[in-house]
């Protein structure tokens, strides 16, 4: 028994079974329980429908063929009940409301070939023909369930009922809860936590399953960080060698190799830079240096290092508009989005256009080029790691890939966001917002 006990505890299924038959016999139990409770009370209104016949067969002694109307008044008042004698010359009643007329509202009694019954509002009627006289009893209303309570019949069926499904509703809810807990960690997995885990409550095949989700987060996690940790290990190692060779590199006497050689470097110190400063804004100690400063300004200082570069940049704003921000991850921002706009506008006549706007709520920048533009495909992922529009990754269209994802980290590190709007052949409006 114990062993079944336990078998029924490990599985979803078992339970469920046991929910829809608990729910099948409670609905067999209440709606039998009134039916039974009805068809009784059918019998004992039969039973008390001969019981009026014989007192009532009585009572018309009492009063009399012909009728003594004084003595049926008596009675009348005597045990609260309602009289009324119909004969060829007399139509008396001890009440003022109308008998029931419709035709056929009258049963017979068995055993009673002269007495007939019936109810109206409630109550009980019962009539007695004797010597071409109608004598029609009324009396007062009882407990029990009258043909006018159908209605109280069957809104006590659904209550019933519908009391019993809620119950198993909550059950089958209560037991299916760890479904909702995986699909809130599956989400929030997808946004990028990857150390979500989910409560382990039940030791059913949900139960298993919630366990299984959060080895496979743990599992998860640390093949990212694995992979996370391998990157930056490889990217510091290279920056000594990388020191090394720009040094040598100047004892390079043909100019055209020096250059080249420069411009590797160059690449290969700006990506692991990239590398390091992004893995420096997930780390506990890579917090934003905060101040307030004008981002106008900044931009004009930044503008200026490009100088005369095709097809030059144009900024639309000269008025001052002040940010908090941490300036230095800013820049690396502002320069990534910038060297992106003059590559792909290259060969452009008109200029790359640079706006800061200031609202009560954020600040807004944009920068705009009018080149060649981004296919639609490519706008959702250009801010992923490693993602280039390029698929061939040819040098001469671009870096590594990181720069973007790069600025994606650092706006969202400032509680802002960086969004892109291109059309092919009409150009590009990178937007990042930053909030007061």
């Amino acid at each position: 028994m114990i062993s079944f006990l336990r078998k029924i505890g490990r599985s979803i299924f078992l339970k469920l079974v046991l929910v829809f038959v608990a729910t099948a016999v409670a609905l067999a139990i209440a709606v039998g329980s009134i039916v039974r409770y009805v068809a009784s009370d059918s019998s004992q209104r039969q039973l008390i429908g001969k019981n009026l016949a014989q007192y009532s067969t009585y009572l018309v002694d009492q009063i009399g063929t012909p009728p003594n109307l004084e003595m049926a008044k008596s009675l009348a008042s005597r045990l609260g009940i309602g009289i009324h004698i119909k004969t060829a010359s007399v139509d008396w009643s001890s009440r003022s409301s109308p008998l029931p007329r419709a035709p056929g509202v009258f049963q017979a009694i068995s055993e009673f070939p002269n007495v007939r019954r019936a109810r109206h509002r409630g109550e009980v009627l019962i009539k007695v023909h004797r010597l071409g006289a109608d004598y029609v009893f009324t009396f007062g209303r009882r407990g029990g369930w009258s043909e006018h309570s159908h209605g109280t019949i069957l809104l006590l069926v659904i209550l019933v009922v519908g009391s019993i499904l809620t119950l198993s509703y909550l059950a089958v809810r209560w037991l299916f809860k760890p479904l909702g807990w995986l699909t809130d960690g599956m989400k929030e997995m997808g946004s990028g936590r990857l150390d979500t885990t989910i409560p382990v409550r039940k030791h059913d095949e949900l139960g298993d399953l919630a366990q299984t989700f959060n080895d496979m987060s743990v599992r998860i996690r640390d093949l990212v960080r694995a992979k996370q940790q391998l990157l930056l290990d490889v990217s510091h190692e290279l920056r000594s060698p990388m020191t090394r060779m720009k040094v040598a590199t100047e004892f390079i006497d043909d100019n055209k190799v020096k250059n080249q050689i420069k411009a590797d470097l160059g690449e290969m110190e700006t990506l692991t830079t990239e590398i390091l400063e992004s893995e420096r804004l997930d780390s506990e100690q890579g917090g934003l240096s905060l101040e307030e400063i004008d981002l106008t300004q900044l931009l004009k200082d930044l503008v200026e290092i490009y100088g005369d570069l095709k097809p030059g940049i144009k900024m639309l704003t000269d008025q001052s508009v002040r940010a908090r921000v941490d300036p230095e991850r800013i820049k690396i921002v502002i320069r990534n989005v910038i060297d992106n706009a003059l590559t792909y506008s290259a060969g452009q006549e008109r200029p790359v256009e640079i706006n800061v706007v200031s609202t009560p709520d954020h600040v807004c920048l944009t920068v705009e080029d009018f080149g060649e533009g981004i296919p639609e495909e490519d706008q959702m992922l250009i801010f992923e790691p490693f993602y280039r529009v390029d698929k061939s990754r040819h040098k001469e269209t671009g870096g590594y890939g990181l720069g973007l994802s790069l600025c994606k980290k650092i706006m969202h590190a400032h509680g802002g966001d960086i969004t892109v709007n291109s059309k092919l052949g009409s150009g590009t409006r990178f937007t990042m917002v930053f909030v007061k």
